[in-house]
């Protein structure tokens, strides 16, 4: 429980601090022009877009066949799906804590690896309702980390991409 105050109080704090750089969402029907910057400078932006949306999906995913794990469904296949999601988040993470250089963004991903530590800690204990409320708990402030990611990467792309 103390974990859980203690990482939601970290998140509000760096929510905080990231909410400051991001700006508010654009509708899908706008169009966002910034003319020092082309198409072509877009490709690295999208591909780290890409991965922090990937992460989202993945590490959701490690949450879910957990508790396919804990709660005996198809339990070697969920275990199984686990480990790559497990694999495909932290290679991407990889991917984004090298492509960053604003310290804001290194906060929230510092953040994130804090969650993902931790996460791997209960992955490792037995399964309880306990463990599997926190690893929900852990995955959702990744995911929101990941989402105020997004957000920033899209408000530096030169126009909006249909996604």
């Amino acid at each position: 429980m103390i974990r859980i105050i203690k990482s939601a109080l970290i998140g509000l704090i760096l929510w905080i601090g990231v909410s400051s750089f991001v700006p508010a969402a654009t509708t899908a029907s706008s169009t966002v022009v910034k003319k020092s910057q082309s198409e072509t400078e877009d490709k690295p932006i999208l591909k780290m877009l890409f991965a922090a949306m990937r992460s989202r999906v993945f590490i959701q995913m490690v949450a879910k066949d957990y508790l396919y794990a804990g709660n005996d469904v198809a339990t070697t296949q969920a275990q199984r799906e686990m480990e790559k999601a497990l694999k495909t988040f932290d290679a991407e993470q990889k991917k984004l804590a090298s492509a960053f250089t604003d310290p804001k963004v290194k906060n929230l991903l510092t953040y994130i690896q804090m969650n993902r530590e931790e996460m791997g800690e209960l992955l490792k204990q037995p399964y309880s309702l306990e463990n599997a409320q926190e690893i929900i708990d852990l995955a959702e402030a990744m995911s929101e980390g990941e989402k105020k990611i997004a957000q920033y990467l899209r408000s530096r792309l030169s126009k909006e991409y249909p996604m």
